[in-house]
């Protein structure tokens, strides 16, 4: 029987680090030569290390941190390295990408949903949807690709990446924090809006859109013909608090033969580095105003690192951002 789109809701919404649906993706770590670096994530508690940043300076009355998130369930990542579990305790606030609340949640479908009054397949084509739909029923037999046929294609290629892990009835990290800090009553707010998250992707051409899809569905296989899971991919350096290791993993597979890189960056562009931007100042906004609160900041791991990261960007602006242990 196959399973209903709402209960892949809280991945897709969440489905933002930039990992195996653009050119970026390279092989785990367990793939490494070197047997002194192999560790056998499957057996991990929690995280080896945490990607956890502090936040000081320019008149902060307690220290603030950005947490990294990687958008799965897996009981090994929902449980918060004790570093980063005494961060969130003693935080007053919590922010996500965007909020978790249901009603946020089935508001965003009207990003993703199409306007053309066309269903996926129509604005396909016969031959690239029965493409979609080969490599989904190669990755599970559990999600029927009729569950998209009103997603804009951009929508699609969001969604693919995720569907390794559907069906798991895990919820992803972010939301969990979310829930839980409600619970506690913490102040609860969102790092960016629907709009803000989602709605650059529609400054991509419907040519563009599909041809990122046509890239998502070589890679995925070229990762399956290789017996890689797309998903370990930045899952297992996450689990060893391995921020290198996750730019080098991103780095490795850039050159898969057919991919058009030109608009895999102006996504990468729209998914990360123009969002980042926005992130920041809504992050200085919030320290600005509320300098006497601990703020707890989830967001996907790929905000936080490298250049043009929120990390980067908080240092610019004066602030002293340092990662911690």
């Amino acid at each position: 029987m196959k399973l209903a789109l709402k209960s892949l809701l809280p991945c897709l919404l969440l489905s933002t680090f930039c990992s195996a649906q653009t050119s970026a993706p390279a092989a785990p770590a367990e793939i490494k030569k070197d047997a002194k670096e192999q560790i056998d994530t499957t057996k991990l508690k929690h995280p080896l290390k945490p990607m956890l940043w502090k936040v000081e300076g320019k008149g902060l009355e307690k220290p603030s941190y950005l947490f990294g998130s990687i958008h799965l369930g897996d009981e090994n990542i929902v449980k918060l390295h004790p570093s980063a579990e005494a961060a969130y305790q003693q935080s007053d606030t919590l922010a996500t990408e965007v909020s978790m609340s249901l009603l946020n949640q089935l508001a965003a479908m009207q990003f993703i949903n199409r306007k053309d009054k066309k269903t996926l397949e129509e604005a396909l084509g016969e031959d690239l949807y029965k493409e979609l739909e080969k490599e989904i029923a190669a990755i599970t037999p559990d999600f029927d690709v009729k569950e998209m046929k009103k997603f804009k294609t951009w929508g699609a290629v969001v969604t693919i990446g995720m569907l390794e892990k559907f069906g798991n009835h895990l919820m992803p990290l972010d939301y969990i924090l979310w829930q839980r800090a409600d619970t506690d009553d913490k102040g609860l707010w969102a790092l960016e809006t629907n709009k803000d998250q989602m709605g650059g992707f529609d400054k991509l051409t419907e040519k563009e859109q599909q041809i990122l899809l046509k890239d998502t569905l070589t890679t995925l296989k070229v990762f399956r013909e290789k017996g890689i899971s797309a998903l370990d991919i930045i899952r297992t350096p996450y689990l060893k608090g391995d921020g290198q290791g996750i730019l080098n993993a991103i780095a490795e597979y850039e050159d898969i033969e057919g991919i058009n890189k030109a608009v895999n960056e102006k996504f990468y562009q729209l998914l990360l580095i123009d969002r980042n931007v926005r992130m920041a100042d809504k992050i200085v906004s919030k320290l600005t105003e509320q300098a006497d609160k601990s703020h707890f900041m989830v967001a996907g791991t790929m905000h936080y690192l490298g250049d043009g990261s929120v990390v980067k960007l908080l240092q610019a602006k004066g602030y002293k951002v340092t990662l911690q242990q």
